[in-house]
């Protein structure tokens, strides 16, 4: 990971979320459905090809381990490159984005909800991007926001098998 600052209290930015407000985000999860991807996706500056294979593909899975404030993503699907998202809430990092533009990711928490603000590193190469994932019931919501277009891509927990 980068060389990242713990966030100051009192300075610009909200204070992290109490310790009983972090949610549990640790599982194996599988997608059912998304809401307004396609608009996103177009956003982004995806081409038709990509957004169909995006859309139109085996359904992903994402697998989210988890230790506190520590975080790893991984999103597994077949027909799309494999990247895991390792990160600490509060601790600002570096990644790429789709079209190789460089970007700047704060992750922080907002209430019970988890947060990754993209913002691009260089004037005029990428556009600002935030990412919530949020828990309800037994399905995970992740939320995608670039300018003024909102998509949704849920995903249901599987359960975990234990042996008999």
């Amino acid at each position: 990971m980068s060389t990242a600052k713990q966030p100051q209290h009192g300075g610009g930015g909200a204070p992290a979320a109490a310790a009983s407000d972090k949610v549990n985000f640790q599982g194996k999860y599988k997608w059912t459905r998304n809401e307004e991807l396609e608009d996103y996706l177009t956003a982004i500056g995806f081409n038709w090809v990509t957004r169909k294979m995006v859309l139109h593909t085996t359904p992903p899975e994402l697998v989210i381990a988890q230790d506190g404030d520590a975080f790893i993503l991984k999103f597994n699907c077949p027909t799309q490159n494999k990247k895991d998202l390792a990160f600490t809430v509060g601790q600002e990092f570096e990644d790429t984005q789709h079209d190789g533009n460089p970007v700047k990711v704060i992750p922080a928490w907002e209430g019970k909800k988890l947060v990754l603000t993209f913002e691009p590193k260089e004037e005029g190469k990428g556009q600002k991007e935030k990412q919530t994932r949020e828990l309800l019931e037994d399905e995970l919501v992740h939320t995608f926001e670039v300018g003024d277009v909102i998509a949704r891509r849920i995903f249901k927990r599987i359960p975990v098998q234990h042996p008999e």
